[in-house]
């Protein structure tokens, strides 16, 4: 990493979301002058044309385009590795950040030395609660949520306080200079999902603490680089499940999952009722599972 020469670097990660993103960098001109910032877009070849609308109303922005979509993680680490801010913020297009939101995040941090990650409180566009803290996965969370147990009890209450949680989403995300250092980026055998929760981890594990700040307000959307492609999310979303639960469990945890997420994939395909040609996506990397 370069010397830091900004309180704040932010880094956008943009696919195919135009529209998206430029009201997540409008949002940002609300950040308080005091906070010296530079914002960063890694473009994962867009299709839309988002590098060039970037380039034209947001010349201030620094963009970096990628000639093919190498996923969110490796595209994080390419904003990491230039960065120069103290903080940096993990911020999705789809965001629209609160005033006085960033700033309530830093001075938390910057009086809690030990918190390395913290989390923003995330509301739908209708204000509505989304989730925003991620418990550490485990064999009986997975079975629950691929049986659609967790449905039955409904969403858990969030804090109204800051409070030390397991891992916070990764759609606004502020982690410290130094933690990044101690642990290292993002793990880019992620492709899209879990990444964030693998990082919160590994801070943890490193004496690192996580917090969620519930009086961090964001709105998150649902962008169209996901629900335009609602096939390539799934699998994304089960690949990664599979590559952190080799990654983090034991071969008993592995294999106790393993037959929840292949349940929980066969009844999605069932209920959704996949046919091809976007079916073939699941049977061609349904075998990503039994790894």
């Amino acid at each position: 990493m370069s010397d830091s020469r900004f309180d704040l670097s932010i880094i956008i990660v943009s696919y195919d979301v135009q529209e998206e993103i430029g009201r997540c960098l409008d949002a940002l001109r609300s950040v308080s002058s005091q906070i010296s910032k530079e914002v960063l877009v890694v473009d994962n070849a867009s299709s839309d044309n988002s590098a060039a609308f970037i380039r034209q109303q947001y010349p201030q922005v620094f963009l970096k385009e990628n000639s093919e979509n190498i996923g969110f993680a490796a595209a994080v680490n390419q904003g990491l590795a230039r960065q120069r801010g103290e903080f940096t913020l993990l911020l999705n297009p789809d965001t629209i950040v609160s005033f006085g939101a960033i700033a309530h995040m830093i001075n938390f941090m910057d009086g809690n030395p030990r918190c390395g990650i913290a989390g923003a409180r995330l509301l739908n566009e209708d204000g509505s609660p989304q989730d925003s803290i991620i418990p550490f996965p485990t064999p009986w969370g997975i079975l629950q949520e691929s049986l659609f147990i967790k449905k039955l009890t409904g969403p858990q209450p969030e804090p109204v306080d800051p409070k030390p949680v397991d891992a916070v989403m990764g759609a606004c995300l502020l982690a410290r200079r130094e933690m990044v250092c101690d642990v290292g980026g993002l793990d880019e055998g992620f492709f899209l999902y879990s990444e964030e929760v693998d990082w919160c981890q590994r801070a943890w594990l490193k004496g690192w603490e996580v917090y969620h700040l519930p009086e961090a307000v964001v709105t998150h959307g649902l962008s169209r680089s996901s629900s335009d492609r609602p096939e390539d999310a799934f699998v994304a979303l089960y690949r990664s499940r599979a590559y952190y639960m080799r990654k983090h469990f034991s071969w008993i945890e592995r294999w106790v999952s393993q037959v929840g997420l292949v349940v929980g994939v066969g009844l999605r395909v069932i209920l959704w009722g996949i046919t091809s040609p976007k079916g073939k996506k699941f049977k061609q990397n349904f075998a990503v599972l039994l790894w």
